[in-house]
């Protein structure tokens, strides 16, 4: 089950993420209390990170049964790869041709206008954009690059495995 990106960008789902973090678990009544104007959104933003396997609820043999959410080894995992990602990897990640770019090296930018059915250029300016966040790097052989991926590219390949 992979975590949407959004859902880490949500104000109200990072903030009850970070409050069942501190927390350990806690029952829905004591979520819905940090947005007591919202308690519906909070409803919701659970079932959310619940159906992305972020949370989980268990019930309580006391009487009445009471719900506690507490957050899943998933959850925190997430959370941590999406807390050292830069604005600009967030992007990338998001970004479809990116990731395509990414899975298809080491290549040349010929070899990628052809398979993506783009102009050189086009592949040109996303390869610059990767190798500025040193995500690619090239070796020149002749006149032409091959692009590879780098360490760095790696590890966004990864967290892309976790939250896209």
């Amino acid at each position: 089950m992979k975590l949407p990106i959004r859902l880490m960008q949500n104000k109200l789902h990072s903030t009850l993420i970070e409050h069942l973090k501190l927390a350990g678990a806690s029952q829905p009544k004591e979520l819905t209390a940090l947005y007591s104007d919202h308690k519906q959104a909070v409803s919701q933003a659970l079932v959310e990170l619940q159906n992305a396997g972020m949370v989980m609820h268990r019930k309580h043999s006391t009487f009445p049964p009471t719900k506690v959410y507490e957050i899943t080894d998933f959850g925190w995992n997430a959370t941590n790869v999406f807390n050292r990602l830069t604005a600009q990897d967030i992007t990338i990640l998001q970004g479809k041709t990116y990731m395509s770019i990414l899975r298809s090296l080491p290549c040349n930018p010929k070899e990628l206008g052809e398979k993506f059915g783009v102009t050189i250029s086009d592949i040109s300016h996303h390869l610059r954009l990767l190798k500025k966040e040193a995500l690619v790097n090239y070796e020149k052989q002749g006149k032409k690059r091959l692009y590879f991926i780098t360490k760095r590219g790696q590890d966004l390949l990864a967290a892309n495995s976790i939250l896209c």
